[in-house]
């Protein structure tokens, strides 16, 4: 992967298993031109994932890279809306959700042939004002059947062009304006999504000060 991004000057979100001395974590790397940026370890961990690897520790990063500021959450991880939140608040303009999303209560589609996992990270995506770009498998492994889905969320919460189908490999694609994107939380005259939080309120409970949101 990084002889990859090297050679064709691109940066990378990838998934793989990582081992610190007797402890395994399910952590996802970014990778640019220059080598390793910086990684994250999954902190919500799905079935027997919790018989193998160790939650991760190493919070919710924020890279900043000449592309923009990069998040990156793994799977199971965007069903819990803080991790998002917590990544948004440090000022992060895309967030890289890398998946293997599989089974959840039926139905798995909707009639639009998206599954729950598209409109948790459409959700997410328009709460926090940022980008979503969300990767998924498809087809089956060891009895499980993959989603498919993958799609990349605007801030406004849409997509950003086709939303992968469930069946068949896909390359999604989108152009974005992070430079315009740093604004977007400004939505009218009166309301700021992140300026109208009552942190005075949940920030404490939440522990969303210890992480320290970016200049903006």
């Amino acid at each position: 992967m990084l002889d990859f991004a090297r050679r064709r000057g691109i940066y990378l979100a990838a998934g793989l298993a990582e081992r610190e001395g007797m402890r395994l974590y399910d952590t996802a790397v970014l990778i640019g031109p220059e080598g390793l940026i910086g990684k994250y370890r999954k902190a919500h961990l799905w079935n027997q994932e919790k018989l193998w690897f160790t939650a991760g520790d190493l919070g919710f990063p924020v890279f900043d890279t000449p592309i923009g500021r990069i998040g990156l959450l793994i799977c199971w991880d965007i069903w819990f809306p803080e991790a998002p939140r917590l990544l948004a608040q440090q000022g992060a303009d895309i967030i890289c959700s890398l998946n293997n999303w599989v089974w959840t209560p039926p139905p798995l589609f909707d009639a639009s042939g998206k599954c729950m996992a598209s409109y948790l990270t459409m959700t997410a995506a328009h709460v926090n004002n940022v980008f979503i770009a969300a990767a998924n498998r498809v087809g089956t492994d060891r009895g499980e059947r993959f989603l498919g889905c993958s799609l990349i969320a605007g801030t406004n919460g849409w997509p950003i062009g086709e939303v992968a189908c469930a069946e068949s490999l896909a390359i999604v694609y989108a152009d974005v304006d992070l430079v315009a994107a740093r604004s977007a939380p400004i939505w009218n005259s009166l309301n700021d999504l992140h300026r109208d939080r009552r942190s005075d309120l949940y920030d404490s409970m939440l522990g969303y000060r210890q992480h320290a949101a970016l200049p903006r």
